[in-house]
């Protein structure tokens, strides 16, 4: 629903609600990691993906947003050192 954008917004947030548990968290990281690889020639749905992997919790996600801080994609990169900076300022009991 992410890469189809229809209703990518909600889509994130289920992705985000299902991350809280440990159980699915690297799953759930690994498969929108592998989303964006796999998206090389539609530079919106990337930058969709980038923003609901800003929603997952753990270090998984936030060392998968680091990584994309190079990504070729200005827009792609520019999100994902967002989100890192969003999510260092962020207060312990909020932060994804």
């Amino acid at each position: 629903m992410v890469v189809e954008e229809a209703n990518d917004v909600d889509a994130a947030d289920a992705l985000s609600a299902l991350a809280r548990d440990p159980a699915l968290v690297d799953r759930i990281t690994a498969d929108l990691v592998g989303r964006v690889a796999h998206q090389s020639g539609s530079p919106p749905a990337r930058r969709r993906l980038v923003q609901a992997l800003a929603e997952i919790p753990g270090d998984a996600a936030s060392r998968a947003l680091t990584d994309l801080t190079k990504d070729r994609d200005r827009v792609v990169a520019l999100t994902a050192t967002y989100v890192l900076r969003l999510r260092d300022t962020a207060p312990p009991d909020s932060r994804p």
